[in-house]
């Protein structure tokens, strides 16, 4: 699982540092894709394998189906690391999520974030609001118990 926060540099080329600690998880590579806060997604290859076969079972007669295919297929890209454990994320990510020469990368369970940092700061603040852990999460049945 992906845990913790990291800021780090991301340089003129758009090659970025992945933990070591999240490296080890994805030896093999990962992919990157849009997120759904304007930040970028990354997911191990078999996680998103599950994502990418569930959306290729989805009727392609459906408008909603069609254009998440679009959505998922069309805005990831497949990244390996270089000798030195960076990843090139490829320009059209990069202007989506907003990255310039820094970002902040966000362990969340099965994937991790990758966030411009004022992007990040604002979401963040937004999360440790006290007001939404009692309403919304707790439509969310948020539990430690294993039902």
């Amino acid at each position: 699982m992906f845990f913790g926060q990291y800021e780090h540099s991301i340089d003129a080329k758009g090659r970025l540092t992945i933990p070591s600690g999240f490296r080890e998880l994805i030896p093999d590579g990962l992919y990157v894709m849009l997120g759904f806060d304007h930040n970028l997604t990354a997911y191990p290859k078999a996680v998103y394998e599950q994502l990418s076969n569930h959306a290729n079972k989805m009727t392609i007669t459906d408008k909603d189906a069609r254009d998440f295919r679009r959505f998922l297929f069309g805005n990831t890209a497949e990244l390996y690391f270089d000798s030195m454990g960076r990843i090139l994320i490829p320009a059209f990510l990069r202007e989506f999520a907003k990255i310039d020469s820094s970002v902040v990368i966000v362990g969340a369970g099965d994937s991790f974030e990758i966030w411009a940092p004022e992007l990040w700061a604002v979401q963040n603040e937004q999360i440790k609001d006290p007001s939404l852990h009692a309403t919304h999460w707790e439509a969310m049945n948020v539990s430690t118990r294993g039902d």
